[in-house]
């Protein structure tokens, strides 16, 4: 007999049913008579829907109840119920919208589950239902009559964990930030956030959305910022599952809750952003005759941030200037050693940003942008006339 709370006395629900005993060689009959049922079963109802679950609760999306009861469900074996798997708290009488039934072990697959209404008869608050022995809490019937039962497909939510993230300090021009490692439980996107200044490593405004993220390892992820980040600062990634499998990152409870780390806790970390902005640059260049091939003129350089100017031939570079400081320049002259023999010669001018901060042009600096995000490079001619004849000026 299943019994969900402590055993009360067992209710005789057939009328009439007679117990003897024997008492000094004299037999005596004691008929007990068990009060008709007035607790009514029907008329009931309910609604429940195919979902998807954490796999501990189920939700049943409402029931009309004619009295006090409850929410049973049961597993399907071959189209009809079987097992029981889970039963709800008491529900009141009426309508009840939401009604959450937690499982006896949680789910690993998917299931087809029968819901089904039972009525308090005995009012103790339990359920008590186990053919043919203890059927005291009955089924709930509809209007016409039939047990108040429904069927929906119960489906496994993407999980939430375990998972890593890893988001390391790094400099930025700040049209984008590199996540250095993600490994997602299922399918998900990383959320960039600034830092709330009241709260450090708290979210406060979300800068960047990641694309979809497949679930497992994937390595290096980049994130454009939206607005740009202008000034160095702390942000704060987080990862998220895309809980309701649209491939559209929406952050929220419901549809891309924050995926978790091993220890069930929020997967997010804090790195600081060195911002070294690549843009706007200017660069102005006109063609000119240079005497001696000795040096060039620029026209105007301006620098979002501190970086050099270099001046190549072809796959040549000529020469570089030192470390120019962010801001506008004129007529900056960049001396050529060796210089240029006579001949007429198309250069090339581009500004390279120190990105690495280290005051010497390397492989990790990067191109000055214009407006348009795009490298700047101005061609240029230059003249060196031949050496006049000293014969002649004699």
């Amino acid at each position: 007999m299943r019994r969900l709370a402590p055993a009360l006395a067992l209710l005789l629900l057939v009328a009439g049913c007679g117990l003897e005993y024997e008492s000094a060689g004299t037999t005596t009959t004691t008929t007990t008579t068990a009060p008709p049922t007035a607790v009514p079963t029907g008329p009931a109802d309910i609604v429940f829907t195919d979902q998807k679950v954490e796999g501990t609760i189920v939700t049943v999306d409402s029931v009309v109840m004619p009295a006090p009861g409850f929410v049973v469900l049961r597993i399907d074996e071959d189209g009809v119920p079987g097992e029981i798997i889970g039963i709800g708290d008491v529900l009141a009488r009426g309508v009840v919208a939401n009604v959450e039934v937690p499982l006896f072990v949680p789910l690993t697959e998917p299931i087809t589950v029968h819901a089904r209404l039972h009525v308090d008869v005995d009012e103790d608050g339990a359920f008590t239902y186990e053919p043919p022995d203890d059927v005291v809490d009955l089924p709930a019937t509809t209007a016409n009559g039939e047990d108040a039962t429904a069927v929906a497909s119960i489906d496994l939510l993407p999980p939430l964990g375990p998972g890593e993230l890893a988001f390391a300090d790094q400099r930025s021009d700040g049209e984008a930030v590199v996540v250095e490692t993600i490994d997602l439980p299922a399918a998900g996107f990383v959320g960039i956030w600034t830092s709330d200044p009241e709260q450090p490593g708290e979210p406060d405004v979300l800068v960047g959305r990641s694309g979809l993220v497949e679930a497992g390892p994937s390595g290096s992820v980049t994130v454009d910022l939206s607005p740009p980040l202008l000034e160095s600062a702390p942000l704060v990634a987080i990862a998220y599952v895309d809980r309701d499998e649209n491939g559209v990152f929406v952050p929220g409870d419901d549809f891309d809750p924050p995926a978790q780390d091993v220890e069930g806790a929020e997967l997010r970390t804090t790195a600081f952003v060195t911002v070294v902005r690549l843009t706007p640059t200017i660069l102005a260049v006109e063609d000119q005759e240079s005497a001696d091939g000795d040096a060039v003129v620029l026209g105007t350089v301006g620098l979002p941030s501190a970086g050099f100017v270099e001046i190549v031939d072809g796959a040549d570079v000529l020469a570089t200037t030192d470390l120019l400081e962010a801001g506008e320049f004129e007529g900056l002259v960049v001396e050529l050693d060796p210089a240029l023999e006579p001949g007429e010669y198309d250069l090339v001018a581009r500004v390279l940003v120190d990105f690495d901060e280290d005051g010497e042009p390397s492989g990790l600096d990067q191109p000055g942008l214009d407006d348009t995000l795009d490298p700047i490079e101005v061609s240029f001619t230059v003249t060196v006339p031949e050496p006049e004849d000293e014969d002649e000026d004699a």
